[in-house]
């Protein structure tokens, strides 16, 4: 990711039980590589710099322009919004994922569907008017 921005990546190659090793969990405090580093902050893993990097942050660490200059880039692409989008939506996000659904509604084939059968989520057969009213008395 930091080399697709154009920015210099200078690598330690560590294994445990070395003295680059012990160097490396004393100035980090972690144990696991990578350790990433940016103007000596300790940044942690890959998944913490693919957390700021969604949340527009780690641009302003490396110094480089942000916002509305750069090209809007997502990290995952989902097309659909049924049970598998929403799902692979919710699991792209939880990794700090910058992710983007496109669909022309949210539920996709369950809003013209009268019954769901074999849904992981329900033990039973499922109508799904009354369901429908319930979460839109929760949601609005």
């Amino acid at each position: 990711m930091l080399e697709r921005k154009g920015v210099a990546v200078h690598e330690i190659f560590v294994s445990g039980g070395t003295p680059a090793w012990d160097a490396m969990t004393a100035r980090t405090g972690g144990r696991t590589t990578p350790q990433i580093l940016i103007n000596d902050e300790v940044i942690g893993g890959y998944d913490e710099l693919a957390v700021l990097n969604a949340q527009g942050i780690l641009d302003d660490k490396l110094g480089l322009e942000s916002g509305a200059a750069r090209a809007m880039l997502y990290d995952v692409i989902i097309i659909g919004s049924g049970p598998a989008g929403m799902t692979a939506a919710i699991y792209s996000a939880r990794k700090g994922l910058k992710t983007l659904v496109l669909a022309k509604d949210v539920g996709g084939q369950l809003n013209i569907s009268a019954e769901l059968e074999n849904y992981l989520g329900y033990s039973s057969t499922l109508l799904l008017d009354s369901r429908v009213v319930e979460c839109e008395d929760v949601l609005y």
